[in-house]
């Protein structure tokens, strides 16, 4: 005896269902993925970032962040509270092999020289 839904239907349900649950985003908020929004530039070239993204980086109203254009893209950061904090051990192995302390006496130097 055959059921009253077909292989076929049942295939399209599960897709329709499978649609929904990655629309509302169930799957990026269980799983911790990379988070995606479509805004809207107002008149007034604003945008509203959406609150669960706002928990996700930790940031609140009045908060500083930082905008910076990469080719065809737009990059918001928070800006950080200490800048020589963010920027600690940047490019460390550039100079692990040099020693500080002669490096600026040489530097030094050349600038007493101009």
């Amino acid at each position: 005896m055959q059921r009253g839904v077909s292989v076929s239907s049942k295939s399209k349900a599960i897709l329709i269902l499978f649609y929904f649950i990655v629309r509302i985003g169930w799957i990026a908020k269980k799983k911790d993925i990379l988070m995606k929004a479509v805004v809207t530039l107002s008149s007034k070239n604003q945008i509203t970032i959406p609150k669960s993204m706002c928990n996700k980086l930790g940031i609140c109203p009045g908060d500083q962040l930082i905008l910076d254009v990469e080719e065809n893209s737009l990059i918001l950061k928070r800006k950080p509270k200490s800048y020589s904090k963010h920027l600690r051990g940047l490019h460390r192995s550039v100079w692990q092999d040099v020693e500080a302390a002669s490096y600026i006496r040489k530097e030094r130097v050349t600038w007493e020289k101009s």
